[in-house]
């Protein structure tokens, strides 16, 4: 990336027009001279995020060409993504999968980095509605998923596109799938038995038992079986099942 500090034009030329036109419409959508400071800096901000191009990526280069902390910079852009950056959903779910691409996986968990707040609020949103945890870490780029609640959003972003499937009904048919799918499975089988179960007796519960137990790498794996018997459309379940089993 460019030293943006070296660069006099931070915002990109070819967007200067509507970078101005955004400033302009948002500072006047009150009326003239209401607007306070603080949010007058909050417009320009988002202006620097919208229209820099990948300039905009770098909190450690913004903090030095604004002359403020990186810390402000977090704050910053977890208003702007609120205010004046939200997203729709499908978007923010493409762009989740693509960041899946430079995931990590260790042990029952995955890591995948997300810079941008406003997808990483949208996606958040979505889990928190459905009841569904996230691992909070230190670093506040990385979203955290254990194996178990990666399955639920697995079903929740094939239900999103397929709302008319209720949950319950799709979560039963992957189980169902998984039961036929894994009658060779002599790692899943021997771990449903130490659960005191089997597959005859497999539900969505033991199912994530045995997710957590085997690990990630085991349950994506286990998981990812079911793609070709087409239990998840061509959406972003299945998109985001294949690129994460790739990694694997």
């Amino acid at each position: 990336m460019t030293n943006i500090t070296d660069d006099e034009n931070i915002i990109d030329p070819t967007k200067s027009s509507e970078a101005l036109n955004f400033i302009l419409s948002n500072s006047f959508r009150s009326g003239f001279g209401t607007l306070s400071k603080t949010e007058l800096d909050l417009i320009l901000f988002t202006a620097v995020l919208k229209y820099s191009g990948d300039k905009g990526d770098s909190e450690y280069e913004l903090s030095k060409y604004l002359q403020i902390t990186q810390q402000r910079i977090r704050n910053l852009k977890e208003k702007a993504s609120v205010k004046y950056l939200a997203v729709k959903q499908i978007d923010a779910i493409n762009t989740f999968i693509d960041k899946c691409e430079y995931a990590k996986i260790e042990d029952n968990y995955i890591d995948i980095p997300i810079n941008d707040v406003s997808i990483k609020n949208e996606i958040e949103g979505m889990l928190d509605k459905a009841h569904i945890l996230v691992h909070y870490q230190l670093n506040p780029k990385i979203f955290r998923m254990r194996v178990d609640d990666f399955f639920e959003l697995t079903m929740l972003l094939e239900h999103s596109i397929n709302p008319e499937v209720k949950m319950e009904n799709l979560e039963k048919k992957v189980v169902n799938a998984i039961k036929k799918k894994s009658k060779d499975h002599d790692k899943f089988k021997a771990i449903l038995n130490e659960q005191g179960s089997d597959l005859a007796q497999l539900t969505k519960s033991t199912l994530k038992q045995a997710l957590v137990k085997g690990g990630f790498s085991f349950g994506i794996d286990l998981l990812a079986s079911a793609i070709p018997g087409g239990v998840f459309l061509a959406g972003p379940a299945r998109t985001l099942l294949e690129k994460i089993s790739s990694k694997i």
